[in-house]
């Protein structure tokens, strides 16, 4: 046994290749012969699943030592050592053997893939449809987890809100979901009192919504406040057109809206992440509508919007200059003649309260009359609070300085109108002048080609600067007017949005949390 040469055979790693051919020769001290040679095919690790380079080697020894020195090396290395017999006849039944195993996972390798491939194809047919039941599943059971459960465990207790014109149609829903539920107990909807303030709906459709929308931007109104956005619908395009100001680039970006409109069915049906399109996309209606304001006119110059307009708005500038001193001197002496009444009229119903009680001191309804004189002297109490007439008179004048800043402020944020207006005329006639002008100005064929080039680039820049960058400024300006001149004089916006339960809202992503 001593003279016979045995053998090892394993793969191992390409890149420990070398550590592990030096470590052998070093620790056998070279009575080793080691052949080996790169495999052709990546393998595929189980674990991780990725690709390593592996080599084959044979490692030829004489001697039990050797045999166990090399196997503690090859376990270091993490080489993978296969068996393999000695006579030729085993060593090729085994090679037989293996091809078959390998034959037979092919097999079934390629039959599971194929089985796999078919249930993929058959899942991804309704995966669409499974994907909508799934979303709504977890929207009820999410609502359910916001339910309260009954004593006896039969019936669900839920505390909404919703609108009343629509109580009728979820009574009925409510009596459909019986029916087709199977269950012998009927739906009962009564209205409880509750001191949270209610949210704010307000209904739209596709053409409002816009509007309410930028009014929703500056903040929900409480329940039953005043909505501006019926005022924002005729407002809004008002001033945005006085600012654009220009027929033609407005019928560019009519155009342009209108074929939204037109399209959006299909539009909607491509449903994309870019918010930038979305923002002009949701606001097709906005842009459509904002461009339609036309004015015509004989005198351009100084042309009323309607009749005795001069006359109307020198009635207001006086009344707004009246109003400052009635704000500042006037008011004051009021409130205090007005406090100097009732303290008189409270002392005259309690003399005549307590001529009362003495004349009819020993008369049953005596205890009667003291309980009335008790009330008397409360209410006297309550209107019989200390008037300080300095106080009042610099609360007027703070007042008075707010409302003289807050003209000044409006004023000034509506010259923008104007401001505006020649801003985006003045473009246009530079665009006009230095770029369209010189290339029609040009002779000859050059002139011809130039002009096409020219006309891309005069093109590209009204779309840019005119359409986009003069559109959005009017716009952000028209923002400005309605949000601070215009709503905070009379909305305060500090509700919150009713959010029903919709699966429309739900299945689309649009669905508030």
């Amino acid at each position: 046994m001593t003279g016979k040469l045995g053998f090892i055979a394993g793969v191992i790693n390409r890149e420990r290749m070398a550590s592990f051919e030096r470590l052998l020769w070093r620790i056998c001290r070279g009575n080793v012969y080691l052949k080996f040679s790169e495999m052709d095919a990546p393998l595929e690790d189980p674990v991780t699943k990725e690709e390593i380079q592996k080599n084959i080697f044979i490692i030829f020894y004489q001697g039990e030592q050797l045999r166990q020195k090399i196997k503690k090396i090859c376990d270091g290395f993490r080489a993978t050592v296969y068996p393999c017999p000695e006579p030729a006849v085993e060593r090729r039944e085994m090679l037989e053997s293996v091809n078959v195993r390998l034959e037979d996972l092919i097999t079934v390798i390629t039959q599971t893939e194929s089985h796999r491939q078919r249930l993929l194809q058959e899942a991804a047919a309704n995966w669409h449809s499974w994907l909508i039941k799934v979303q709504k599943m977890k929207a009820v059971y999410h609502i359910l987890n916001m339910c309260n459960i009954d004593v006896t465990q039969q019936c669900v207790i839920a505390e909404i809100w919703f609108p009343v014109a629509d109580a009728t149609r979820i009574k009925r829903a409510l009596e459909q979901g019986m029916e087709l539920s199977g269950s012998s107990m009927a739906p009962i909807m009564t209205t409880v009192q509750s001191k949270t303030a209610p949210p704010t709906f307000n209904r739209t459709n596709k053409f409002t919504a816009g509007f309410q929308n930028i009014v929703d931007a500056y903040g929900v109104g409480s329940y039953r406040e005043i909505n501006p956005a019926p005022y924002t619908i005729i407002t809004f395009p008002f001033l945005f057109a006085v600012m654009f100001g220009d027929c033609g680039h407005g019928t560019v970006m009519l155009l342009a809206a209108l074929w939204m409109i037109l399209n959006e069915r299909r539009l909607l049906s491509q449903k994309t992440d870019n918010e930038i399109w979305n923002t002009f996309f949701h606001g097709r209606y906005l842009i459509h509508f904002i461009n339609m304001f036309l004015f015509n006119y004989s005198d351009s110059s100084n042309a009323p919007l309607y009749k005795h307009q001069q006359e109307v708005q020198s009635f207001f500038v006086v009344m707004a200059l009246i109003s400052v001193p009635w704000m500042l001197l006037i008011k004051p002496f009021i409130l205090r003649a007005s406090h100097r009444k009732s303290q008189l009229q409270a002392s005259r119903i309690q003399e005549d309260a307590t001529e009362n009680i003495e004349g009819d001191s020993s008369s049953p309804s005596s205890r009667s009359g003291q309980r009335t004189s008790a009330d008397t002297h409360g209410a006297l109490d309550d209107h019989g609070e200390e008037f300080n007439f300095g106080d009042v008179f610099v609360h007027q004048a703070i007042h008075t300085i707010e409302y003289c800043l807050g003209c000044i402020s409006n004023t000034a944020s509506y010259l923008r109108l104007w401001a505006l207006s020649l801003a985006h005329a003045q473009l246009s006639e530079v665009l006009w002048t230095m770029v369209m002008n010189s290339g029609l100005q040009t002779r000859g064929w050059g002139g011809i080609v130039g002009v096409f080039i020219i006309f891309a680039v005069f093109a590209v820049l009204t779309v840019a600067i005119l359409l986009i960058m003069e559109g959005l400024s009017a716009f952000l300006h028209a923002l400005r007017l309605h949000w601070v001149e215009f709503q905070n004089k009379f909305y305060v916006g500090d509700g919150y949005k009713f959010s029903p339960f919709s699966f429309k809202h739900i299945l689309d992503g649009t669905a508030e949390e």
